[in-house]
């Protein structure tokens, strides 16, 4: 008798070491995963040049000499700007960052999930992401608006108290705006539907003084940029493309997910579809949830989703595993799940998990309407694991980029304002006295404000085109160079040949370049503010050219 009771105390004890060494064997597969799919994106360079510049007392600038925001994410720059001060590599204080991030989302994942084999789960699927995985540590702003979303999903799912739901929820609306605009679309969701939940005047109060901070910041972007919006969105989100186009473009976006990275839209979808049938009283919450990340999802379609394939997806990634991870499914569907998950993970060829033959040029890593693969294209030159010019290698002193010494080079021969794509890198390591004129405006007051370039012949990036024959790249929308406006940025004077694109420009100029509290940009902002840049570009654009 007694020894049947030592084997019926061992086997619960045994199955418990089971668990634990599986989700041991998990984490160390999703630490391998983002040390070996670690990598910079050229677009981080925007943000980093940004902070180079803030960091020396050249305040929030692009260029220098404009106060132009080229960044999106604030809050991702001010965290990072004490220990770049202090440390000098924006490669280690951002892969610090981003790591420390990730363990943070871990951390709470597994305290949030409903049982350690569940949490087990999870931690494969984050394993298992092509978006996740990337995106968590390429120098941008992912890894901490995975955290922001994750703790709101946590809050929406557990937090019973009303008042101090909104009130959470609130101020992780403002964090995530501050990381990244349109982050709001799912947090502003979970406001709307805690303060349904209780609609009287403390909960409209609770949620008001969270989202001080983003009335705070948008009251600074205005008396120091002179607009609300930052320049990259004006400029990725205009140029006068048609809404049923952009929405076609955004359906390709998820398209091109399903193709290269099949676990992180059907992670979605299950989270979607299980929210339908929560099994518990807290289903309320997780529809809401559901709700929210419908949302989101609806507005990546509507914008056209991103150049960069699955970026604008692993947000929504992160919300779905957090909603699946309160299930208690039985161990069979478990170990279910992770065989599949594991099949999804290394099916594509474009997994991450897959060895790479070599750098790709962008016309071997994007797909046929303009989404690239963009760890594909930098991960050999600034991959901490690539060999190339990365942290461990030349471009970690600033002086091996190739593109950047060029521009160095004609700098040097006089040409202070040169014209570039590709500007990330090359901004940040040709030095912040070069004025960098970028045909796709993400630096530029004014070509961010034009319609894009109607061109013949397919895009090197892509084939999209729209009802009037112009061919795009989402996000990279070309705009042409007026005539006189190059002479104008080498000369600081107006020399832009079309009187009311010159008006328009005058009026940006001073905005930009005047002194903060200065008369004249004060009336200029209100111009602005009123429409007088918008329609002095308008009719410029109705005019035949």
């Amino acid at each position: 008798m007694s020894a049947e009771s030592d084997a019926q105390k061992r086997a619960p004890k045994g199955r418990a070491d089971l668990r634990v060494s599986a989700l041991l064997v998990a984490l160390a597969t999703l630490a391998f995963g983002l040390a070996w799919a670690a990598w910079f994106a050229d677009d981080a360079f925007i943000t980093f040049r940004c902070l180079d510049n803030f960091v020396h007392g050249r305040g929030l600038t692009w260029n220098v000499a404009e106060r132009v925001q080229a960044f999106t994410n604030p809050l991702w720059l001010f965290l990072l700007a004490a220990p770049y001060a202090a440390f000098g590599s924006i490669y280690w204080v951002s892969l610090a960052a981003s790591w420390t991030a990730v363990v943070v989302l871990v951390a709470l994942l597994l305290r949030h999930a409903s049982a350690l084999a569940m949490g087990t789960v999870c931690v494969v699927l984050l394993a298992g992401s092509k978006a996740f995985l990337e995106y968590s540590v390429s120098g941008m702003e992912n890894p901490l608006l995975h955290v922001i979303v994750a703790a709101a999903t946590v809050t929406m799912l557990r937090m019973d108290d009303p008042l101090r739901r909104a009130r959470r929820l609130a101020l992780l609306a403002s964090l995530a705006f501050l990381t990244r605009a349109d982050a709001v679309v799912y947090t502003g969701a979970l406001c709307a539907s805690a303060w349904l939940a209780a609609p009287r005047w403390q909960t409209t109060r609770a949620i008001a003084l969270g989202w001080l901070p983003i009335a705070l910041w948008e009251l600074f972007s205005l008396l120091y940029f002179g607009v609300w919006l930052p320049n990259t969105a004006v400029a990725k989100l205009g140029g006068g493309l048609p809404r049923a186009e952009l929405a076609e473009q955004g359906l390709r976006y998820l398209q091109n997910s399903l193709l290269w990275d099949p676990l992180t839209l059907t992670t979605v979808v299950a989270a979607l579809a299980t929210a339908l049938r929560w099994p518990t009283r807290a289903a309320r919450p997780a529809l809401a949830v559901a709700m929210a990340l419908a949302a989101h999802s609806v507005y990546v379609v509507a914008i056209g989703g991103d150049f960069m394939s699955g970026r604008f997806l692993s947000a929504p990634f992160v919300v779905a595993v957090f909603l699946l991870a309160r299930l208690r499914p039985r161990p069979t569907v478990c170990a279910a799940t992770v065989v599949l998950a594991a099949v999804l993970a290394v099916v594509s060829e474009r997994s991450p998990w897959r060895p790479r033959p070599g750098p790709l040029g962008f016309q071997n890593a994007t797909d046929p309407y303009g989404v690239t693969d963009e760890r594909a294209v930098y991960y050999a030159f600034t991959a901490p694991l690539g060999g190339g010019y990365g942290p461990w290698g030349r471009m970690a002193d600033g002086a091996a980029y190739p593109p950047a010494l060029k521009a160095m080079e004609r700098f040097e021969a006089g040409e202070r304002v040169q014209v570039h794509t590709q500007v990330g890198m090359l901004g940040y390591f040709a030095g912040a006295e070069l004025h960098i004129l970028d045909p796709m405006g993400l630096g530029d007051p004014l070509l961010a404000r034009l319609p894009i370039t109607t061109t013949s012949g397919d895009s090197l990036f892509g084939r999209a085109r729209d009802s009037v024959g112009r061919f795009w790249r989402i996000g990279h929308l070309e705009r042409g160079i007026p005539e006189g406006y190059l002479e104008s940025l080498k000369t600081d004077e107006n020399r832009v040949a079309h009187p009311e694109l010159a008006r328009a420009y005058a009026l940006l100029h001073t905005i930009c370049r005047a002194p903060l509290f200065s008369a004249r940009r004060w009336h200029a902002i209100l111009a602005h503010q009123r429409g007088a840049t918008a329609e002095a570009i308008e009719l410029w654009r109705r005019e035949p050219r």
